[in-house]
């Protein structure tokens, strides 16, 4: 379950939702993506993609708190390009990135919105709720693995339409979010700001 130690012996915490076992048909679907992890690996250099990366692996195993900086630090590596209007431009980006029509993106908009909202008064030291007790059941069973879902769909969908390397390149996102500002599809975005 979300926010429940692997085992009564450990003390860490795994968010998100997995079988124990992994299917065949997942299995190749996680080796397609291989080359792209790779491909992202911030080992050596600077990548924004294995940089997020990086990020989403330390708040996978985190408390609540550090899995809530965590995860949304991952997203800003991914989307954030300006340190101006920060919650504001994150939220709008991932929205843009993930959405499939204007009503999801609004609810993807207005569920970042809140999650960076949290995650300001964690990290400033403000209270999330006045009942401590409620804070901690928000935060585990709403706000952080929400963040989690997030920042993997958004890693996931990188990784699959192999975006590691446009990444890369902060023009290119720049480019690539005023694009979809004004699209319907971001297929169609992701084939001009390629073809640059």
């Amino acid at each position: 379950p979300i926010g429940v130690p692997a085992s009564r012996s450990e003390m860490r915490i795994y968010w998100g939702h997995y079988d124990e076992e992994i299917s065949a048909d997942g299995l190749r679907r996680a080796a397609r993506l291989l080359d792209s992890i790779k491909n992202a690996d911030a080992d050596t250099t600077y990548h924004r993609v294995g940089n997020a990366l990086n990020f989403y692996m330390q708040g996978y195993g985190a408390m609540a708190d550090f899995a809530l900086i965590a995860f949304t630090t991952c997203l800003e590596g991914l989307f954030s390009t300006s340190e101006q209007e920060l919650s504001f431009r994150l939220s709008l980006r991932l929205a843009q990135f993930l959405g499939r029509d204007n009503n999801e993106r609004r609810e993807l908009y207005c569920e970042m919105r809140e999650i960076y909202k949290i995650r300001s008064k964690v990290v400033h030291g403000a209270h999330v709720r006045k009942d401590a007790e409620q804070a901690a059941i928000y935060m585990v069973e709403g706000v952080v693995p929400n963040a989690e879902r997030l920042a993997r769909k958004a890693l996931l969908k990188v990784f699959e339409n192999r975006l590691e390397n446009l990444f890369k390149n902060g023009e290119r996102v720049e480019r690539l979010f005023d694009e979809l500002l004004f699209a319907d599809s971001i297929d169609a975005v992701l084939a001009r700001v390629r073809a640059e």
